[in-house]
């Protein structure tokens, strides 16, 4: 018993209806999910922020955890320019500057 050539053909596009139903909610998903990720370059001067988490290495993460800079710590940004150089921020009183590539590598949420 086999089945005719329209039947087929009609079993063939609702399973690539299927997969690609759910390859754009995959998509969707990881959309959404990086848009909520904000890191220290995308935070506007003056604002307090959380550091959330440290996506660098073991070099990284020591470098930041020397001039004081742990997950969980409250920062404001002093100044952050739009043509390079480093940020400055300001965490326990003291002023920090920090390059743009391990400011990139620092997930941060707002605080209002």
């Amino acid at each position: 018993m086999t089945k005719s050539p329209e039947k087929r053909f009609l079993s063939a596009i609702l399973g690539y209806k299927k997969i690609l139903y759910r390859s754009v909610n995959i998509f969707y998903n990881i959309i959404s999910i990086y848009k909520v990720m904000k890191t220290l370059i995308d935070i506007e001067s003056g604002k307090p922020v959380r550091i959330l988490k440290i996506a660098g290495g073991k070099r990284v993460r020591q470098h930041l955890q020397c001039l004081g800079i742990h997950t969980g710590d409250i920062v404001t940004l002093k100044k952050n320019s739009f043509l390079g150089g480093p940020i400055l921020l300001e965490i326990n009183g003291y002023d920090v500057a920090i390059g743009k590539g391990v400011a990139s590598k620092i997930e941060v949420e707002e605080i209002e």
